[in-house]
Formats: structure tokens, sequence, C-alpha cells
């Protein structure tokens, strides 16, 4: 129930929730960055002549809990000035909120078990390549969601019309009764697509095509997968052994010089073994923070991607549920609250996603007959903006998952939830909340998303639009380089304070023909073409693999082997450190 003071009228708002990312971050110091950067879009618009107001008014304020008067929630208020030409409505009033969860996470992580973890998840595309096609539903329908993606920006009608119809046997081929249907009983590829042939009652020939273009397309991916994460374990493995390699000798030569100083104490302590220069070398680790990296950074990601709730870590992933649906269902049950945009970077595109999915589970069981708009209006959701998301990398890792239970796995898909369901879909034809997201190829973490396309319509995907930010395609920067970026700080203060890019805007269309909304008409994908970071990235990959042949060559005392494992692999690695000399000082390629 609202409080008392919240019993007065008060001037209508649109609320900005803010869910950060990963690592120990100070509250609301992600949200003013933010706000910083649109106040510094709009500042340098102004000067270059190009008007479009301002943000004044910018202040931290606080307001009871409507759910609970011992608990207050800070927000931070503004006020839009229309530029002087602009004399139509009132100004638009915006409050800036912040779904902060670092606290959840803090304390819970050893780096050894979360470095364990992280080589756990190298042998993933072993596994998910030997799985039988019927299984493992949302990983292949990604797969066929970015074939269709590469092939055209914007589908045809009769493109879409084949992949729906691809969908709807997929689904109808994972629903199969194996009694009824024992010729389809192991659900491989081959089955699958003797059942298209069967089943399909148009178009069989496009259909079949299509099949084997999609099951090119997601082998095609995993081995990409299986070499990017191999390539990291190989540089990971090497590293590690170079450096205690190098650690070895240095204690062998301090140990000469303390022998012929006749300093015993100190001969004796730096004696080179192997397990000594190991030890060494986890002490230098800790000292120069790379254990703080594992528990506060990728401690995180383990914490949050833990959905066994047997788990005793499944209870941190609860918690900042909680926390985050705790505000959001404070924001939207506020009358004043007219409308709403989530905008989250990092694994908060993860948490914010689940949120969403979780308060609509909720929404579904307290109101089944209209779950979008009580006990909490998801209705005025109208944009979920996703920055730099891990959620295809987490849905591959994490979610995928097989069972002996066919029905079980058909449960778990159904409850999970997509883009087809509550709050981003009203009904299976009326669209609600657009999802917007912007990804860099530079960006290791990012990634066009697309598992969560709608199981019923391949017309209703994310918004996928691809920013890339810097002329060095460096991946920590580019994680960040969102919020320096004028086309990703643009289409959220646009989003944001004119409600541009929104469903509700749409014309509704006219009764008498059969064509619904224009939802592509607010649809920004696909950005800007992709390709430019592999001319780095694939050297960069060769390199591990380069260093491994120069190793051999080192042990064989080949001089010839070293050479031709060695020699390209620190040109690619002096090219590299060049073009990021080079470039380190360039701005952003699309600056504010």
């Amino acid at each position: 129930m609202p409080s008392k003071s919240d019993d007065k009228p008060r001037a209508p708002y649109t609320a900005l929730i803010y869910v950060h990312g990963m690592g120990s971050q100070r509250r609301f110091e992600e949200t003013s960055r933010l706000i910083d950067s649109m106040d510094r879009l709009l500042t340098n618009q102004k000067d270059s002549g190009d008007d479009r107001g301002i943000i004044r008014g910018i202040k931290p304020e606080s307001e009871l809990d409507h759910f609970s008067a011992d608990h207050a929630v800070t927000y931070i208020d503004s006020q839009y000035v229309r530029p002087a030409h602009d004399k139509d409505g009132p100004y638009p009033k915006v409050r800036f909120y912040e779904a902060y969860w670092a606290p959840v996470m803090a304390g819970m992580n050893s780096p050894w078990r979360v470095a364990k973890w992280i080589l756990r998840q190298v042998l993933r595309p072993i596994a998910t390549l030997r799985t039988p096609w019927r299984e493992r539903q949302r990983l292949h329908r990604s797969a066929l969601a970015d074939l269709l993606e590469q092939k055209k920006s914007t589908p045809q009608a009769k493109d879409l019309g084949l992949y729906k119809t691809m969908l709807r046997l997929y689904r109808e081929f994972h629903k199969l009764d194996v009694k009824s249907k024992p010729e389809y009983a192991e659900g491989t590829f081959e089955q699958f697509q003797s059942f298209v042939g069967a089943e399909a009652e148009s178009d069989k020939d496009a259909l079949l095509s299509l099949a084997k273009e999609w099951r090119n397309r997601y082998v095609f991916l995993e081995l990409q997968n299986a070499v990017v994460l191999g390539t990291i374990f190989l540089a990971i493995m090497l590293l590690i052994g170079w450096l205690i390699w190098f650690v070895f000798l240095g204690m062998g030569a301090l140990s000469g010089l303390s022998a012929s100083l006749k300093i015993e104490s100190l001969m004796e302590a730096l004696q080179p073994s192997l397990t000594a220069a190991a030890g060494i070398l986890v002490s230098l680790a800790g000292a120069i923070g790379l254990g703080g990296f594992l528990t506060n950074y990728m401690g995180d990601v383990e914490a949050w991607a833990t959905y066994e709730e047997t788990n005793e870590r499944h209870e941190k992933r609860s918690k900042v549920i909680k926390v985050c649906s705790d505000l959001i269902r404070h924001v939207l049950q506020d009358e004043a609250c007219e409308r709403a945009v989530i905008v989250s970077h990092s694994l908060g595109t993860s948490v914010a996603h689940d949120t969403l999915l979780h308060l609509a589970r909720h929404n579904k069981a307290a109101n089944p007959e209209n779950p979008m708009e009580a006990p909490i209006d998801l209705e005025k959701i109208s944009h979920f903006f996703t920055l730099a998301s891990p959620i295809d990398k987490i849905s591959y890792f994490f979610e995928s998952q097989r069972s002996k239970s066919h029905r079980y796995i058909r449960v778990v898909e159904v409850l999970r939830g997509d883009i087809g369901t509550e709050p981003f879909t009203k009904n299976k034809t009326h669209r609600n909340t657009h999802w917007i997201n912007f990804w860099d190829e530079a960006d290791v973490i990012s990634g066009a998303i697309q598992s969560p396309t709608n199981r019923d319509r391949f017309d209703h995907r994310v918004d996928n639009v691809h920013v890339p930010s810097l002329a060095f395609p460096a991946p920590g920067k580019a994680h960040s380089a969102y919020f320096e970026n004028a086309t990703v700080i643009r289409t959220i203060y646009e989003s944001t304070y004119w409600n541009t890019y929104g469903y509700d805007t749409l014309v509704k269309p006219d009764p008498k023909h059969k064509k619904g909304y224009d939802y592509e008409s607010v649809a920004l994908r696909p950005g800007a073409p992709r390709g430019e970071a592999r001319r780095l990235h694939v050297p960069i990959v060769l390199a591990p693999w380069l260093a491994v042949i120069g190793t051999i060559g080192v042990f064989a005392k080949s001089s010839v082997v070293t050479w031709i494992g060695f020699g390209p692999m620190w040109a690619i690695i002096g090219i590299a450190f060049l073009a990021w000399l080079f470039n380190r000082s360039k701005p952003n390629k699309d600056p504010l």
C-alpha cells in the first residue's frame, strides 16, 4: 500500500531505472555517469547550433518506500528544459533510480574456486555439439535468428514466413510423443530433416534448404566458440607456464648470487624449484590484484549464473532479484509515474532481464486474466536498454541444460519466458516494451542477443544495434565506451524524455486491413557493419598457437621451429602494440 506521504497529488514523471554491472560499484556512480553523458551530449549539440534543450534541476531526493514506511528510496531528480523555439507541451520530468545490488555479492567467492569454474567452461562447445537436435531449443533458435540477421538486415515477408514455419515445425518436433513416433525417438538433426520433409505443407525444398543452413550456422558458431575458448585456455596455460619458468630461472640466478656473496639464509630460501616458483607467482598475482578481479568481477558472474536451487550461491542470485524487483515494483506502483525506461550495463543486463521475467510470473500468479496490468503495472515499461550484454553467453554456458525427462525441458522452457511473453508483449500480436541492445564486436563480453527470440513469432526479436566505438578494438575499454557513444546516449535520452522509438507511439492500424502495427518503423537494427574488429582479433587468436610451436622448438632445441613459432607471434604482438599506441588517444568514433 502507498505510504501516507503519497496522499497528496504530485507532478507526473518518467522513471529511468538503471541496473549496474559486475564489480564493486559505488551507489549512484554509474547512474551519475549516464546523466553526465546525456548532459554533455545536449551541451555539445547546443554549442554546435543544434539546440535540443538541456537538463536542469539535477539533484538527489528521497521518498518513503510505497510498501514499507521504514525504508526510504533515493533517486536523482531532473527537469528537461525545452529549447526557446519549442513551446509545445509541458516540461517533462524524469527521475533516475538505481537498482544497487553490489552489496549482495560481497564476500562470497574465493579466487581459486572462481578460476576452476572459469576453466570448466572450456569444454562447453563439445557438450553442445553432441546434444540431439531436439534439445537445447533456445540455443538452436539463437543460431536460426543469427542466420536471419546475417543474411538480411530487413527480412522480406517471404523469408520471415519460412523462418516462422521452421520454428513451428521445430516446436512440433520437440513435442513429439516418441511412443507414437518411434522413428524420431533420438531427436537427431537427420530425423528433424525427415520430419520437415514429411510435415511441410508447402515450400518443402526451401524449408529443407533452410534446415541445412541452420545446422551449418549452428556448427560454425560452436566451432568458433571452441576455437576462442581453446585459445583462451591455451594462452592462460602458456602464460602461467612461462612465468613459472622465468621465476624459476630468476630464483636460480639469485641463489647463485647469494652463494657468491656467502649469504646462506638467502641462498637456502631461493633454492630453485618449480613448486616454489609457482608459489611466488601466486603471491605476485595476488599483489597485482588478480585475485580481486576474479572475486569482485568474475565471482559476481559465477554467483549470478548459479541456477541450481540446491547450490548455496543460488541464494545470492535470489537476493539480487529481490533487490531489483522491489525497486521496480516501488516505481511502477507510484501513480505519478507515467512511464518507465530500464537501462542496464554488462551483467546488469541479465539481472534486469531475469527480474522483469520474475515480475511477470508474479503478475500471472496474482492476476492471470490481465498479468500486464496488476498487481504491478508492467505496461508502463516502454523501453528496455541493454549495453555490453552477456545474456546470450550466460544462456549458452549456464541456462542451456539437458534432462532425462523430456517434459521437464518443456516445462522449464515455458516457465523461463522470452520476448514474446510479458512484460515485453501484451498478447501474441501486441508488443509492449521495445528491447534495444547496443553491442560492439570489440567488446568480447557483449554480443547480439538472440536467445530470448519469440518462440512463436520470428519477426519479434531483440533490436540488436552494433555500435563500434574505438579505433583500436581494446576489449576492456570497449566494454565501458558505450557511455561515450553519441548514438547510444542520444537514443536513451530521446526514449526517456521524448518517448521516441516507443511502441505505444505507433498509429493504430486500420481494422479493415490485416496488417498490424508497423513495429519495424521504430527498429534501429542493425547498426554499423560488422567485421572491422576481426582484422585484429584473428591474428591475436593465432598468437598463442604460434607460441606453442615456438615453445616446442625451444625444448626440442630447434632454432628453425622456434623461429617459425615465435617470429610471427612477436610480429603480431608488435603490430597490435603499435596499433594500440597509435590509436589510444583517438576519441570515440561517435563522440558525444
